[in-house]
C-alpha cells in the first residue's frame, strides 16, 4: 500500500507540478502577463490545500478508494479541457480548479489509506508514500518538457489527462 500510494502522489504532483514547463508556452501563445499565467497554478494550489478538508471527512465517510477515483477522473477531465482552451482565463477553471481538486481528492485520502494499513511503522510507510511528490516532480517535469517540445503543450496536456494510443511512443507522466 505504501508503494501504491508513493506512485500515487509521483504522478499526481508530478503532473501538477509540471506547470512550470508549460507557463512560457501558454503564457506566449495567449500574450498573458507572467501574473495572469500564474493565477493558473495559485488556483491549483490554494483549492488542492484548501479541499483536503472537503476531501479528508469524505474519506472518512464513504472510503478513500472511492474519493481518489473523483480526484483522478477530475484531474484528468481538467488537463484535457485545458488542452482545448482558447482564452487564458478558462483555464483558471480547467486547471486550477480541475488539477486543484484533483490534487486534493487524492492526497489526503490516500495518505489516510497508508495510515490506516500500518500500525507498525506508519511513519516510514507514510514517508515512503510522500517521498513520491519529490520523485514525481523531478522526473514528470523533464517529461512534460520534452512532450511540450515534440508535440506541443495542447497535446502535453491531452496525453497528461488521457490514456495515449501509444504508450512507449510518448513520454506523458
Amino acid at each position: 500500500m505504501a508503494a501504491v500510494a508513493f506512485f500515487t502522489c509521483f504522478i499526481v504532483f508530478g503532473v501538477s507540478f509540471s506547470f512550470g514547463v508549460f507557463f512560457k508556452p501558454m503564457a506566449a501563445q495567449f500574450g498573458a502577463s507572467h501574473a495572469g499565467a500564474s493565477t493558473i497554478f495559485a488556483i491549483t494550489a490554494c483549492l488542492s490545500n484548501l479541499l483536503g478538508i472537503v476531501s479528508g471527512h469524505l474519506a472518512d465517510r464513504v472510503g478513500p478508494r472511492r474519493i481518489m477515483m473523483v480526484g483522478a477522473v477530475t484531474m484528468g477531465l481538467g488537463l484535457c479541457a485545458t488542452s482545448r482552451i482558447d482564452h487564458l482565463w478558462i483555464a483558471y477553471f480547467t486547471y486550477g480548479v480541475g488539477v486543484g481538486v484533483g490534487v486534493a481528492f487524492t492526497y489526503v485520502p490516500v495518505l489516510a489509506m497508508v495510515a490506516g494499513w500500518f500500525l507498525r511503522r506508519r511513519a516510514a510507510a507514510l514517508g515512503v508514500a510522500v517521498s513520491g511528490i519529490g520523485c514525481g516532480t523531478l522526473v514528470c517535469a523533464p517529461l512534460a518538457a520534452a512532450t511540450i517540445q515534440q508535440f506541443g503543450w495542447r497535446d502535453a496536456y491531452t496525453l497528461m489527462g488521457s490514456q495515449p494510443p501509444r504508450p512507449s511512443s510518448y513520454a506523458p507522466c
